[in-house]
């Protein structure tokens, strides 16, 4: 009598190296007002073209709510994924910040 083969499932993705902690989410908008202070720090600024990084959905959500909670009125929010430039400069920046501890603080 043989024994049934179980397929195994693929293995799970996972980041090491150099890009495990950058971010892989970017936020890009155009903005006349200032950036409020727990942003301002992470964000990269050209202009009124706002970039912010962002490592899931909720650290999106909290950044929305930053701007919200300001007054701040984005123009033409754009939600993408961050290209190379965009995480060369993260990891020459150092570790990256969360808004997310920020605001808590």
């Amino acid at each position: 009598m043989s024994t049934p083969t179980i397929a195994a499932a693929p293995p799970a993705k996972v980041e090491t190296g150099i890009l495990a902690g950058t971010a892989s989410t970017m936020l890009r908008f155009k903005m006349d007002a200032p950036l409020p202070p727990q942003l301002a720090a992470q964000s990269r600024v050209t202009g009124r073209i706002v970039q912010i990084t962002a490592h899931d959905a909720a650290e999106v959500e909290t950044i929305l709510g930053v701007l919200r909670q300001a007054g701040c009125q984005p123009e033409d929010l754009e939600i993408g994924r961050a290209d190379l430039e965009d995480v060369f400069l993260e990891i020459m920046n150092g570790p990256p910040r969360s808004p997310l501890q920020k605001v808590a603080a």
